[in-house]
């Protein structure tokens, strides 16, 4: 029986942990993301890096003007990355903010829309 209470305070506790970690974070993300610059190491989380940049990338120039950004049509996705990396290192204040909105701005700079 002490065995189920433990286990049960233990589930608890570890959902609860798990709830007031941002998964959708700057913080959360940005160390996946350097590392796909330098030392992939085949990660969930570096696969969301690569897709989310991979999907903004494909709709870019059909955003809202308010976010659209218009990168070079042969611009290889390490490029995109690269912005990214480099805002987010530039930006370390913003990093609890979505990532996505954290790339969106970060590629705007990078290639604005002429």
């Amino acid at each position: 029986m002490r065995l189920t209470y433990a286990m049960a305070a233990m589930c608890i506790w570890t959902s609860v942990a798990w709830a007031e970690e941002d998964r959708s974070s700057g913080t959360l993300y940005a160390p996946h993301c350097k590392s796909l610059l330098s030392a992939p190491k085949n990660t969930f989380m570096e696969g969301m890096c690569l897709g989310m940049l991979q999907g903004f990338a494909g709709v870019g120039r059909g955003l809202p003007a308010a976010i659209r950004f218009c990168q070079p049509q042969d611009n290889p996705y390490k490029d995109l990355l690269g912005a990214v990396v480099r805002f987010l290192d530039a930006h370390p204040e913003r990093l609890n903010e979505k990532f996505g909105v954290l790339a969106l701005a970060a590629l705007r700079e990078a290639y604005p829309c002429p």
